[in-house]
């Protein structure tokens, strides 16, 4: 896993990470185990402090077909629904969520400068974005600090965006 945020007062005993769908147990970060939910695995048997959450399928690699855009969904969207209502049932919930999103929120935006508060825009990564990001807003109910990651394409030589368009 590329990062965790971790509460350490004596020992570094509590690890809650959902990242591209893999979960680490809290006392137990060196030992993680891919999942497609966070329904049923004891995230917060410890005290949690911060719950980081970019679990998402790529948007690279592929037509979107309804099958396609389901698994988007269902990689963001019901991920997080899970994640925060396992939150919410923790005897002492996270007291913050960095929760992934996308510039695809503001859609289409062609030559236009965005802001941060500038509107949801159209379509279907726009409209994938603005369910994922209310679906992590679930958290400011139980009184947690909510930041949304709104990430642009990932440029890597390795990976990502970059890959896909340089010359083989």
């Amino acid at each position: 896993p590329a990062a965790a945020m971790m509460r350490d007062r004596s020992t570094a005993n509590c690890v809650a990470q959902v990242l591209k769908s893999t979960v680490s147990v809290p006392n137990n970060p060196d030992e993680s185990e891919s999942v497609g939910n966070v329904e049923g695995h004891d995230l917060f048997s410890g005290s949690v402090d911060v719950v980081v959450n970019l679990a998402g399928e790529s948007v690279l690699g592929g037509a979107w077909t309804d099958a396609r855009k389901r698994a988007l969904r269902e990689s963001r969207v019901e991920l997080t629904q899970q994640l925060m209502a396992e939150c919410r049932a923790a005897a002492r919930p996270p007291r913050v969520v960095l929760s992934g999103s996308a510039v695809g929120y503001y859609g289409d935006s062609a030559d236009l400068v965005r802001e941060e508060d500038s509107p949801v825009g159209s379509g279907f990564l726009a409209e994938l974005c603005m369910d994922w990001e209310r679906a992590a807003l679930a958290a400011q109910a139980w009184g947690a600090r909510v930041v949304l990651l709104r990430i642009g394409i990932v440029l890597s030589a390795d990976g990502g965006a970059l890959a896909a368009m340089l010359p083989a």
